[in-house]
């Protein structure tokens, strides 16, 4: 069986892409981080969701649900998580240390992840599967192309 891309799916995402990076962008520059963010696609426009904070892994598995409801409810073609994390990136050739969690690693990096992927299908979006993750570097992150919906200010 071969899976034809629907180039509808293709921008779909790349609009998505571009409004996650550009509020992410928005976010680094205003305030200096940028809170665990989903963006939601659907019908009416983009529609945002923050938690107040993630101090433990149960809030963050709470945070993960709320996404995915927020998902369902507002009937979203597809939805971008916008999170910050630590990362260690090894030189070409170099050895990773697997026995360090990132987040204790004198060389770690701060970077900002854009997760995209795509909603269950709807009557307003053909088929949907998963996509992948793109990451940029706080120190690498490149200007997105203008959004097809205007940036929305943070609360």
């Amino acid at each position: 069986m071969t899976i034809t891309p629907d180039p509808h799916d293709a921008e779909l995402l790349a609009a998505l892409g571009r409004q996650a990076a550009g509020y992410a962008l928005h976010m680094m520059r205003t305030t200096g981080s940028v809170p665990a963010t989903v963006i939601a696609d659907t019908e009416e426009g983009f529609v945002f969701c923050m938690p107040s904070g993630l101090p433990d892994e149960a809030a963050k598995d709470r945070f993960a649900d709320v996404a995915r409801l927020l998902a369902v409810s507002h009937g979203a073609c597809a939805i971008a998580m916008v999170v910050e994390a630590w990362a260690r990136l090894t030189k070409p050739g170099g050895h990773l240390d697997l026995d360090t969690p990132p987040s204790q690693a004198p060389d770690r990096q701060e970077m900002v992840v854009l997760m995209l992927g795509r909603a269950a299908p709807t009557p307003s979006c053909r088929s949907r599967g998963i996509c992948s993750g793109n990451s940029w570097s706080s120190g690498s992150i490149r200007h997105p192309s203008s959004p097809r919906r205007p940036v929305a200010s943070p609360g």
